[in-house]
């Protein structure tokens, strides 16, 4: 990224960091990650012409000057409540789903712990907890059917995600251009979190769709990756490409033209934590 985009970038994730403290408390703050700044990112682009930033000192080093967004609290607010949501609904499945008792205990504990900010989140947005229900159930049924595939597998990650961003824009077509693109999106964090979680797996134990398919055979499993990675992303971009926006498309060209296709390769050679999806450069 360039400086200046970085800095956009930058004055997003901290206005996100800071509606969510202000929305669900301190804590909340430790959950946030890159991953809802991408979702913000596209969720102001379809819906400000222009972001106004005003400089103010950080909600968590008062000796530090940030930049924040005048615009778009609203749909801040709800990335936010969704981000506490989707990742309270992860750490129930590792408690769920874990065949090793340690991390079940870790994530038990994770749990308690955002409970209570799990349950406000959903209190003022009770379609985030339906979204996950459907999405849960739906990914129990695929990953315990015989005839799993990459594509049955993958798809309730997508359909949630797909039906989460269409909550952003108005219009019918755009909505669909929304939710085309949410759901291959949630159809390629599914598969390049099976791709960097295959060697934890293949010692735990635990449901893999790689492992399903291949075993062992990590060569095979990487070929594999690849093409079906390939095939998502050119779904992404065709959808991409038809997306309306009316502003930020210089930092969307990055994500999606470049930063996507650098994850893929990067998270094949396993060098490298998809939590970083959306960023060369750690912003801090």
């Amino acid at each position: 990224m360039l400086v200046k985009e970085l800095a956009v970038y930058k004055s997003i994730y901290c206005s996100l960091c800071k509606v969510t403290g202000k929305k669900f408390g301190i804590f909340s703050r430790v959950f946030l990650g890159y991953d809802a700044v991408f979702l913000s990112v596209i969720a102001l682009s379809v819906n400000y012409e222009k972001l106004n930033l005003k400089t103010k000192k950080c909600v968590l080093n008062k000796f530090k000057k940030c930049n924040f967004c005048l615009e778009g609290v609203k749909e801040l607010e709800f990335i936010a409540a969704a981000n506490i949501a989707f990742t309270y609904a992860k750490i129930l499945d590792d408690v769920r789903d874990s065949k090793t008792v340690i991390k079940k205990i870790k994530s038990f504990f994770i749990l308690l712990s955002l409970m209570h900010i799990y349950k406000k989140a959903v209190r003022i947005y009770p379609k985030l907890q339906n979204l996950i229900k459907i999405c849960s159930s739906e990914q129990k049924k695929v990953e315990n059917s015989k005839n799993t595939s990459f594509d049955s597998v993958s798809e309730p990650t997508g359909k949630m995600l797909g039906a989460f961003l269409e909550n952003f824009c108005e219009g019918q077509f755009s909505k669909r251009i929304l939710k085309n693109l949410g759901f291959y999106l949630g159809k390629l964090i599914y598969i390049l979190d099976a791709v960097e979680d295959y060697e934890k797996d293949l010692k735990s134990g635990e449901f893999n769709i790689f492992l399903n398919k291949f075993g062992s055979n990590k060569n095979f499993m990487k070929k594999k990756a690849h093409e079906i990675l390939n095939q998502i992303t050119y779904q992404i971009l065709i959808s991409y490409n038809l997306l309306e926006t009316k502003s930020l498309r210089f930092l969307l060209d990055n994500i999606f033209k470049i930063g996507i296709k650098s994850v893929q390769e990067k998270i094949l050679r396993v060098e490298y934590n998809r939590r970083n999806i959306l960023k060369k450069k750690k912003v801090s």
